[in-house]
């Protein structure tokens, strides 16, 4: 009973300061930004599947994306090279000393690729010095890697949708059956 009060209790204060920290921003695509714009030669079958240049509305310029280990070893240390040039063929980039600068290195959410699996990436651009008329990806760098998958066992999942004005989540919260359990709780912002 007193872990049931203690689940409740979890799930009411996420709901609570979910709105405090959570900004609503949903992404406008604009046809002026290219489709995926990636080089041919690709290095050791670690391919850039998917880009995509769009502003939010907040004004902020956003480039992301997905990466693929087409390998069949574990790769790490992976390192992307954007470049953002203006219509006239200017690098929008600007180094930490205010100089322009024609590309930035940027990494992708997951650290380690296994065989056959994917990361995403995103970055963003404050647009106070224009809008991007281009952009290019390139994989810069990757090392082979180690990787232990985790092994998880899962009871009693529950999948709470919630709703709010000005946004929708779900909670997601269950046990882990694994040899330490613990309790667990996702929030997944929808939208």
């Amino acid at each position: 009973m007193k872990m049931k009060f203690v689940l409740y209790a979890v799930v009411i204060v996420l709901v609570l300061s979910l709105p405090a920290c959570v900004k609503s921003a949903v992404p406008t695509p604009t046809s002026q930004f290219p489709y995926a714009n990636t080089p041919a030669n690709q290095p050791a079958e670690l391919l850039i599947a998917s880009t995509n240049g769009f502003v939010d509305s907040h004004g902020t310029y956003h480039l992301v994306g997905e990466i693929n280990n087409n390998t069949s070893t574990v790769l790490s240390s992976i390192e992307l090279t954007i470049e953002l040039k203006d219509a006239s063929g200017n690098s929008l980039l600007k180094d930490e000393n205010g100089n322009s600068s024609p590309n930035t290195k940027i990494y992708p959410l997951l650290y380690s690729l296994a065989p056959a699996t994917s990361s995403p990436f995103d970055y963003t651009y404050d647009t106070v010095n224009g809008i991007p008329a281009s952009y290019k990806v390139t994989i810069s760098n990757q090392r082979t890697g180690s990787a232990n998958p985790a092994h998880l066992n899962s009871e009693n999942i529950q999948l709470m949708d919630t709703w709010r004005k000005d946004f929708d989540f779900f909670i997601l919260i269950g046990w882990n059956a694994s040899p330490h359990a613990d309790l667990f709780t996702r929030v997944c912002l929808n939208g």
